[in-house]
């Protein structure tokens, strides 16, 4: 999809299940599942939505899913399907992996960052993207190299820090616009270093929205992820972004919807797909 200076493709990097109870935190599961029906587990579909850009020579990889490192027991436990789907998009676009210029992620988090790095044949690790430079939020690294026990389980060490070691990370503190074009707007609230990712071409504008807004019913303006550290910031944080997007008809991709992912938001939180937009 071309929009303005840039040519946007949407990714699927991978779906699985997750509870629902960390995906809607205290809405009440009779509320939430007219929305997002569970399965005798509790489980509810979700995607790893990303996107790969064009813009201005450069390929920029937005969001890279869990990746294909995961063990046995805990892929099981997610319902993990389609671990290589960010290299197979980008295959079928045409794209090498050492092709890409730019890896962006929202936060660390295992289901964001997980395609940073893959299994090396020797069976090590290796990085995903050996010529791309990675943008991380120094306070989301600290804080996942040392995450509270509530966190703990959420950032795998082997999807990051291997990055740095390379030295193919820069390091931003706050907002930045790291291309012409390309806003990291820090928001915090999901994670201490989360961000949004926006892409401008003139009026128009794209918001890569992670778990700050996740899926569909995450649209409602008191709902928000179990996953939330700091809950209040959060729901300022998506409150403006919403405000923006309805304002300014913004096209939004949401981190984990696995129906409709892409599409705009009114001021009465009403959501319109983006039909263009389909997977590649």
């Amino acid at each position: 999809m071309k929009l303005g200076d840039f040519e946007i493709h949407l990714l699927v990097a991978g779906r699985m299940r997750f509870d629902g109870g960390l995906v809607f935190g205290v809405v009440p599961k009779v509320v939430w599942e007219r929305y997002k029906p569970a399965d005798d587990r509790n489980l509810v579909e979700l995607a790893c939505v990303g996107a790969v850009v064009r813009l201005g020579g450069k390929v920029i990889v937005c969001e890279t899913g869990i990746g294909a490192k995961l063990d046995e027991k805990r892929a099981r436990q997610v319902d993990l399907r389609e671990p290589e789907g960010l290299l197979a998009a980008l295959g079928r676009l045409g794209i090498r992996p050492e092709e890409v210029d730019v890896v962006l992620s929202t936060h660390l988090h295992w289901d964001h960052a997980g395609g940073f790095t893959r299994t090396s044949p020797g069976g090590g690790v290796a990085i995903t993207f050996p010529k791309a430079k990675h943008f991380y939020q120094r306070r989301e690294f600290d804080y996942a190299l040392e995450p509270d026990p509530r966190s703990k389980a959420a950032y795998l060490a082997e999807d990051f820090v291997p990055v740095a070691e390379a030295g193919l990370v820069e390091f931003v503190d706050g907002d930045a616009e790291i291309l012409p074009g390309v806003e990291l707007r820090f928001t915090g609230g999901h994670t201490p270093g989360n961000q949004v990712v926006i892409f401008r071409s003139g009026e128009l504008a794209v918001a890569m929205c992670g778990d700050l807004v996740g899926v569909q019913p995450h649209l409602r303006r008191a709902w928000n992820s179990g996953g939330d550290l700091d809950v209040v910031t959060a729901l300022q944080q998506k409150g403006r972004l919403l405000d923006e997007a309805a304002r300014h008809r913004w096209l939004l991709l949401l981190g984990h919807e696995a129906e409709h992912p892409a599409g705009y938001v009114d001021a009465a939180g009403a959501w319109t797909p983006e039909p263009a937009l389909g997977a590649v």
